[in-house]
């Protein structure tokens, strides 16, 4: 139960991915079994049966056990339609939902034994029902009745089935480190340079054995991007540029232009400006969590995420949120830690980057990496309100505290004017209209979060500038004005409301800034928003600011020669870990000496039976290397 709690909030994002799933591996030997190249190589299916009489999909891209549900019908004239429903049933108190295509495929007229796509009606709902197009008020609809030639294209060479299932292997690969939780270090994977060589050297292979297929090249360019050799795909590029340009068929144009457009990610990578590259490797298996501490601010001098887009499905970025979200919260837990060394600077720097990879990673234009980027902004922020009203005390260093957010604020726009939405931009998703579609519901999920973000940020500022009153006037503003000189012309809007956000003073001790929330109503900072009761339901998003800090860092590393030596200089306990099986949880400290501050780390057993036991001392640093959530925690030594 303690592992559930990190998938809730993102797999509705993951599942808008999802347009057909897969089932176990087949024999295209086998009596009756055919394998197709799906929409220019992008999907696989393996159908079995007669085409006239009843035929039946038994292998497709993506595994979803228990969640597909395929009805082929073949039609007159050697017509098929296909029903493809997808549903996946959620944890209590999330609904579940799903995806329906009905698609009319015809003979195509120019390839032998491929079907053209004649129609196709997709909807995107919350309460798909198995086999049946839902049609509720909730559904989105988005239906296309232009004709896209070969798009199930007839592939008997063996090599090509083999293709799809060695790279769905590999892409598995990523999804095992991410759960990996093995008790001994220096788990083993398959590298990712031996997974391309291997690739690179079937799909030429294919290629070579099929010279007059230009759709089966698509395997050939995909195996390049994979590998990120940039410099053969450009020079396939030009070879084969009569063969594309000049073709009938759109998904053979396509192909020319998602090569191209890796292309100019090339560019950006040859650079050092692609921000993808980067938080893709510092967030994967190859980087020790010091390695991962040490570049994490690096993150701030990128401008843009452009993610290389694969040709088969695998490749682009369907991201497994466990790796940044957990990832995030470890770098997050570390900052605060260094707050106990004195290490403001160190920590202040830790959160910005962490911000600013959820920055990028929210304005790629992928659906999944936009939601995980919002929740890592989100953990970030977090960290960053310990901070602001915690770590830092005179006057200039809540000023420079002040800088950073506002560099943050302006990075963010930077981000917003660079992305770019990799739906819109080619013939075959603007023909159908089918860029990734939303559910009214998960439409307002995703606005939602991101609004909820955007009001703890705001109200971070609000914080700085508050406290900033308190320390040179000596007390919290009381007009307009007295927001300055940090925020001259008052606090920042309210994304709920377009309005400025609220504040109430309550005496000299505290004061509250706070937005309306998502259902816009002002409650006066008496309900706390909480999503667990609803996206959109009743609270608003409060920061509070004492007056008085409630963790006092000092500007120098804490010392402790006893565990109540610790607790005096923190009467008010530690802050919470992000990792604790219970909300607001705090971190914990060791009674034996030399006292260790600690997290109980990304394996969330913090309930368990050692962890409680008061003479526990940490003794295992936590190290992504050997799997994103795994064994150790993450901790500190204080000084006697």
């Amino acid at each position: 139960m303690a592992r559930r709690k990190h998938f809730s909030g993102i797999l509705i994002g993951w599942c808008l991915l999802l347009l057909v799933p897969m089932a176990c591996a087949a024999n295209p030997q086998d009596s009756g079994r055919s394998v197709y190249m799906v929409r220019g190589g992008q999907d696989y299916i393996v159908t079995s049966g007669s085409r006239t009489s009843s035929l039946e999909v038994v292998e497709s891209s993506f595994s979803t056990p228990g969640g597909l549900v395929w009805k082929v019908t073949p039609g007159k004239n050697g017509d098929l339609e296909v029903l493809s429903t997808f549903s996946m049933e959620m944890p209590a108190g999330l609904p579940s939902f799903g995806f329906s295509h009905q698609w009319v495929l015809v003979p195509s007229k120019d390839i032998p034994g491929d079907y053209d796509l004649s129609l196709v009606v997709r909807c995107a709902t919350s309460t798909v029902r198995s086999g049946i197009l839902p049609g509720s008020e909730d559904d989105e609809y988005s239906t296309s009745t232009v004709l896209i030639g070969s798009y199930w294209h007839l592939c008997k060479d063996p090599g090509v089935l083999e293709y799809y299932h060695r790279v769905s292997r590999f892409d598995g690969v990523e999804e095992r480190y991410d759960l990996a939780v093995e008790s001994s270090p220096g788990n083993k994977y398959p590298t990712e340079k031996d997974e391309t060589t291997f690739i690179l050297n079937l799909a030429r292979d294919i290629v070579a054995r099929n010279p007059g297929d230009l759709l089966v090249r698509a395997l050939y360019l995909d195996a390049l991007i994979r590998a990120r050799d940039w410099e053969t795909l450009k020079g396939k590029l030009k070879e084969w540029e009569d063969g594309f340009e000049k073709s009938s068929i759109p998904l053979i144009r396509e192909l020319a232009f998602i090569a191209r457009d890796n292309l100019k990610t090339a560019q950006l990578d040859a650079a050092g400006q692609n921000g993808y590259v980067f938080i893709r490797d510092l967030m994967g298996r190859s980087y020790d969590l010091s390695s991962k501490i040490r570049r994490i601010p690096e993150a701030l001098s990128y401008r843009q995420f452009h993610v290389p887009r694969g040709i088969t499905r695998g490749s682009v970025a369907n991201e497994n949120f466990l790796r940044y979200q957990v990832g995030v919260k470890v770098l997050g837990n570390v900052a605060i830690l260094d707050l106990f060394q004195g290490k403001r600077n160190e920590s202040l720097r830790i959160l910005c980057g962490c911000y600013q990879m959820g920055t990028l990673m929210e304005n790629s234009g992928w659906p999944m990496t936009e939601l995980i980027g919002t929740a890592v902004r989100d953990i970030a922020v977090s960290g960053l309100r310990i901070h602001v009203l915690n770590g830092c005390e005179a006057s200039d260093e809540i000023a420079g505290v002040f800088r950073a957010l506002l560099e943050l604020a302006e990075k963010y726009r930077q981000a917003q004017e660079a992305r770019s939405d990799p739906y819109e931009s080619n013939e075959i998703d603007r023909n159908l209209g089918l860029k990734v579609m939303e559910s009214a519901a998960d439409a307002t999920e995703k606005r939602v979060r991101r609004g909820v973000a955007d009001a703890r940020f705001n109200g971070l500022l609000g914080a700085a500038a508050a406290r900033y009153s308190v320390v040179t006037r000596g007390r919290f503003p009381e007009n307009l004005q007295e927001w300055g000189p940090l925020l001259r012309d008052g606090l920042p809007n309210d994304p709920f409301t377009s309005a400025p956000l609220a504040w109430i003073s309550q005496g000299k001790d505290q004061m509250i800034v706070y937005s309306f929330g998502p259902d816009s109503a002002d409650n006066k900072a008496a309900i706390i928003y909480d999503p667990t009761n609803g996206t959109v339901s009743a609270g608003d998003v409060v920061t509070t600011i004492p007056r008085v800090r409630e963790f006092p860092f000092p500007r120098q590393a804490a010392r402790a020669a006893t565990f109540g030596e610790l607790l005096m200089q923190f009467p008010n306990g530690l802050p919470s870990d992000n990792f604790a099986d219970r909300k607001a949880e705090g971190l914990k400290a060791t009674q034996s000496v030399p006292i260790r501050v600690f997290s109980v780390g990304p394996d969330t057993d913090s309930s368990s039976e050692e962890k409680q036991n008061p003479d526990f001392v940490p003794t295992t640093q936590y190290d992504p290397t050997n799997g994103v959530i795994s064994i150790g925690d993450i901790f500190t030594v204080l000084r006697p």
